[in-house]
């Protein structure tokens, strides 16, 4: 594909045990900083790696053997860097970017000697796919251009800082961390409901970014945004109180589970309509399943079907449909809660380990 991004290969090394009381001209003296002083020593890479390449042509380059170990092909390049930092093994080569983000929570390794020439990196598509190669390309074009981009990249790659005291944090995914100090208090309470606990945290960031003093205009409190009159319902009686909210907004999931669960078989399509309810109201969403229902596609499936009409129901050629019992809805709000929660949960799946 087009190159979305520049980078170079880098050495990754380990600085001195002492580093932090050496000064750094003297740290410096027990660092590679020369490429021709890796003749002779071990550097270990996944042999299929463009890495693997690349230090054999530098040993061509410099006029001496560079001894390339082979790794396991399982490990991943923060695998080996993760070895460099307990001591394992003493070189491994990464990309630089690859290395930017691991030495920002592993202080203890050095990334400052390149290997290589500045490179484009890209996807990799295979040749009898010009549609996709095309999709990716316009993807790419569109990506770069946007702002979202070039705040995401300055996040990682430009403010490391910012970054290193996010990785620091217990609960940064990329240290084998958690998702919110509540995460105990979530994985007992999804067991009550049958969900995986990641996508329980992922509403709860939905709904307060695991604030237990948030609040909305509409009154709704607490770190699941509970109503105090659905709250009152299951005698809730403190919902500044982040275990009490867990469980009183767990009951409320638990029972709207049930409500929908003869209705919708499926259990993942059934999450959505839960989560629907939850934000907007079951009424509202037994309205767009009406609505569904009467234009021929199938009230028991969430996206292009129960959710096209939900957003329909702004509509007054919709709302005052026969059909429909309870009036306007603001239906993309909705929509875009449940999207934005299971895009969420995908993400925590990549990234965070079960404990």
């Amino acid at each position: 594909t087009k190159p979305h991004l520049m980078t170079s290969m880098v050495l990754v090394q380990r600085k001195p045990d002492s580093w932090r009381k050496m000064k750094i001209h003297e740290i410096e003296k027990q660092l590679i900083r020369n490429q021709v002083d890796l003749i002779g020593k071990e550097v270990h890479i996944r042999q299929g790696a463009s890495y693997w390449s690349r230090m054999e042509h530098l040993s061509e380059e410099i006029g001496g053997d560079i001894t390339l170990v082979a790794a396991h092909g399982k490990m991943s390049t923060e695998d080996l860097i993760a070895q460099v930092v307990d001591g394992t093994i003493d070189y491994t080569i990464a990309d630089e970017n690859i290395a930017i983000i691991n030495q920002a929570y592993n202080a203890n390794i050095d990334i400052k000697t390149k290997v290589s020439f500045p490179q484009q990196i890209a996807w990799a598509i295979r040749k009898d796919s010009p549609i996709l190669l095309d999709s990716v390309n316009a993807w790419v074009e569109t990506i770069m251009d946007s702002v979202d981009y070039h705040v995401i990249y300055n996040k990682y790659f430009k403010n490391r800082s910012a970054f290193r005291e996010r990785a620091k944090s217990d609960l940064y995914s990329g240290s084998g961390g958690g998702i919110s100090e509540w995460d105990s208090t979530i994985q007992e309470n999804a067991k009550r409901l049958g969900w995986d606990w990641k996508l329980l945290s992922s509403q709860i960031f939905q709904e307060s970014r695991f604030d237990p003093k948030a609040s909305s205009w509409a009154g709704a409190v607490g770190l699941m945004q509970l109503m105090p009159k659905t709250a009152h319902q299951y005698g809730a009686k403190n919902l500044d109180d982040p275990l009490e909210s867990i469980v009183t907004g767990v009951n409320y999931l638990k029972w709207l589970d049930e409500y929908w669960s003869k209705e919708i078989p499926d259990s993942v399509e059934r999450k959505k309509f839960v989560l629907g309810s939850y934000n907007v109201g079951f009424n509202h969403i037994a309205d767009a399943r009406r609505l569904t229902e009467k234009y021929g596609k199938d009230p028991s499936i969430w996206e292009d079907n129960v959710a096209f009409y939900l957003v329909k129901k702004s509509k007054s050629e919709f709302f005052n449909d026969k059909v429909v019992k309870f009036g306007y809805c603001r239906g993309d709000e909705p929509v875009n809660y449940v999207t934005d929660i299971f895009e969420r949960y995908d993400h925590y799946l990549k990234l965070v380990e079960d404990k």
